[in-house]
Formats: C-alpha cells, sequence, structure tokens
C-alpha cells in the first residue's frame, strides 16, 4: 500500500463525522480524496478500485470525483481554437474514425492524423 493511501485511509478513519444517515467527511478531505481518485484514474485506475481501496463507497468516490475540480483548478472543458484545415476533408458516407474518450465524448469526421493530434492534445 503506498504512503498516500495509507495516509489518506487513516484519514478517512480519523475524520468520520456524523450524520443522520451517513458519516460526514471534512470539505479538505473530500478534497484530497477526489484529487488521488483523479490521479489513480488517470494512471489507470478505475474508480471502483480507488473506492475499494480506500474503503468507501463506489457512488461516494464518484460524486466527490464530479463535485471537486481539483486543487490543479482543471476544469471538464478546455480552449481549443479552430480554424481552416489544409487536410482534405472525409467524404460523406465513407467510413471514418471515431475517437471516444473515458468521459463518452465522442469526436468524429477527422481524419486519423488528425485524431491522433487531438489525443496528443489531450494529454
Amino acid at each position: 500500500m503506498d504512503v498516500e493511501l495509507r495516509r489518506l485511509r487513516n484519514q478517512l478513519a480519523t475524520n468520520r463525522g456524523e450524520g443522520p444517515r451517513r458519516p460526514r467527511f471534512p470539505l479538505w478531505l473530500r478534497e484530497q480524496v477526489a484529487d488521488f481518485a483523479r490521479r489513480r484514474s488517470e494512471r489507470g485506475s478505475s474508480l471502483w478500485q480507488v473506492a475499494d481501496e480506500l474503503g468507501l463507497n463506489r457512488s461516494t468516490v464518484q460524486l466527490w470525483s464530479r463535485r471537486y475540480p481539483g486543487s490543479q483548478g482543471r476544469s471538464r472543458l478546455r480552449r481549443v481554437e479552430v480554424g481552416k484545415s489544409e487536410l482534405p476533408s472525409p467524404t460523406l458516407g465513407a467510413a471514418t474514425p471515431v475517437l471516444i474518450l473515458a468521459d463518452g465524448s465522442r469526436i468524429e469526421g477527422l481524419t486519423l492524423e488528425s485524431l491522433i493530434t487531438v489525443l496528443r492534445e489531450l494529454r
């Protein structure tokens, strides 16, 4: 078990507040769990795996990850610039590749090379 995981598990155990139906955790701890889950997700772990490792309900980790954008101040949206492409546009009816991102977003109508460029920029 890595050091950060152990630290978070200890903080979750010692900072568990009381609520009418479920325990309440301080905001700073929920934000730390969301940041941890986001980083682990970027390295290939699922939110379900992270929740199990932390001893939390899976839907709790999913909710916190969405609710608290993180200390990096990252937004789910990214600024893009749209310009005229020098690449030929794909013809209608022809099979074109589709890029489907982890969050379900789809990017269609580009050439394979363009999709690879978009994917590299998003990482």
